[in-house]
């Protein structure tokens, strides 16, 4: 009975510890994308305050819709909940906080994004969010997903 016991255990243990299994890119274009956001800086500055407005709207475009539920919503500040798993079925749940500060010749919008789990989920979303800010361009379906990103984030940040 002890034996039994154990072995249930040890499987119970096992299974908590699997960690899932990351997702391929296998699409050139979202190879791509993904080289191609990784070049967005943190914070993200504007010169000119349209420019700076549309990037403040399509940020909380982007958190109403990729983010848990939004906590705070104020002119300088998009904060959402705590992300934790079970919430969205077959998506990593993604906390932001962006905040923006202006000063006299420039707006600053800084992005700072958190996912449930160990995952690189939360750095590709900001660097997406990043992103569509600054163009308008956005490829959703990478969004709260757990790709394996870790060489081409190497690649990228060799090349920086």
């Amino acid at each position: 009975m002890r034996y039994v016991i154990m072995v249930l255990l040890a499987a119970l243990l096992v299974s908590c510890a699997t960690v899932p299994n990351k997702l391929s890119l296998t699409n050139d274009d979202d190879v791509a994308y993904v080289r191609l956001i990784w070049q967005e800086s943190n914070p993200a500055y504007y010169s000119d305050l349209d420019s700076a407005d549309l990037a403040w709207r399509r940020a909380q475009v982007f958190v109403a819709r990729f983010g848990t539920s939004i906590r705070r919503s104020y002119d300088y500040c998009i904060d959402t909940a705590a992300p934790t798993y079970g919430d969205m079925p077959g998506i990593i749940p993604l906390s932001f906080t962006v905040t923006r500060l202006k000063e006299q010749d420039k707006v600053e919008i800084c992005v700072n994004c958190t996912a449930a789990g160990f995952t690189d989920a939360d750095r590709l979303a900001a660097k997406a969010l990043l992103h569509y800010m600054r163009t308008g361009q956005l490829r959703a379906h990478l969004i709260g997903k757990d790709y394996e990103i870790s060489a081409l984030i190497r690649e990228a940040q060799a090349t920086q």
